[in-house]
């Protein structure tokens, strides 16, 4: 069952590539469809020619940024460059700190995630923490997904930050 999906998510994904690369191509600087396009080569693994239009979409939309570092991040991560996502990451939250620029959640949870999986697990519940106060009255189903990942993360951070010694 599992590889008839991942089988039909491919192809959905081959659609999209199809559908929006000509247009991308035709229309030029239209960040919205070379995001898309961006998360479907991502999800097909052509990692390289995703960062490649994520990095293009910073270039020519700044004001989208949160949405597009957030994506980036998690295709340089892919590629094994941990640091550079954190440190895009670390960056872009610090940026929005305190907007609700559309995104920028995100961020705060990816960035909360990646702490957890360094170690760095005060900075983890804080982080998630944060972007489950910020997101509590979003209804997104896939927001939902993230919200659920994000409270189960917190309570496993919080039984492992109490077993710590001080400091």
């Amino acid at each position: 069952l599992d590889q008839g999906r991942t089988e039909e998510s491919a192809l959905m994904f081959e659609k999209i590539i199809h559908v929006l690369k000509p247009r991308v191509a035709r229309e030029g600087e239209l960040t919205p469809y070379r995001s898309v396009l961006a998360v479907a080569y991502s999800r097909l693994g052509k990692l390289e020619e995703a960062e490649r239009l994520l990095r293009h979409c910073l270039e020519i939309s700044p004001d989208l940024s949160p949405l597009v570092v957030e994506k980036l991040s998690v295709v340089v991560y892919k590629q094994g460059r941990a640091d550079e996502a954190l440190a895009m990451l670390e960056l872009e939250a610090a940026r929005v700190d305190g907007s609700w620029i559309n995104g920028s959640q995100l961020v705060i949870y990816r960035l909360g995630s990646l702490y957890y999986q360094r170690g760095r697990f005060r900075e983890a519940r804080a982080n998630l923490e944060k972007f489950l106060e910020r997101t509590q009255s979003q209804e997104a189903r896939a927001m939902r997904r993230y919200r659920a990942e994000a409270e189960k993360a917190v309570r496993d951070l919080s039984r492992r930050i109490e077993s710590m010694p001080p400091g």
